[in-house]
């Protein structure tokens, strides 16, 4: 999966500008309502976050994250985002310094609220 290319890429800090420019790519013509599971769009915009930060916080993206961030703020992905989802996706888009990212940031949020006292741990808290 093209999510989990994207994060070992990140995770083991491997630039390699053509293969995430494709990664990014190929996600733009397929993310749509529905079509990527909710640790998919969390691990991506991790990925993306920390690809940018290897970049020179060029962003890799601006389209596919203004796709994320307006299914995160409005779509049905938001039922089903865990409170380690909400952390990595509220610090992605800060880290990115996206322009979407109040909105994200307040959605995950508010999302988030109800789960604090019950799910959250202090790493999630930390995050």
């Amino acid at each position: 999966q093209v999510s989990n290319i994207m994060w070992s890429y990140a995770s083991l800090r491997i630039e390699h500008d053509k293969l995430a420019d494709a990664l990014v790519e190929h996600l733009q013509s397929r993310l749509g309502v529905g079509t990527l599971s909710v640790q998919s769009l969390s691990n991506i915009t991790w990925s993306v976050a920390s690809m940018n930060r290897l970049r020179g916080n060029t962003n890799l993206s601006e389209a596919l994250l203004a796709r994320i961030a307006h299914e995160v703020s409005h779509g049905s992905v938001q039922q089903q985002l865990s409170p380690q989802n909400c952390s990595n996706i509220a610090w992605s888009f800060a880290t990115c310094r996206h322009r979407d990212s109040r909105l994200v940031i307040a959605s995950v949020g508010r999302i988030a609220m109800p789960h604090i006292a019950r799910e959250f741990n202090p790493q999630n808290l930390s995050n």
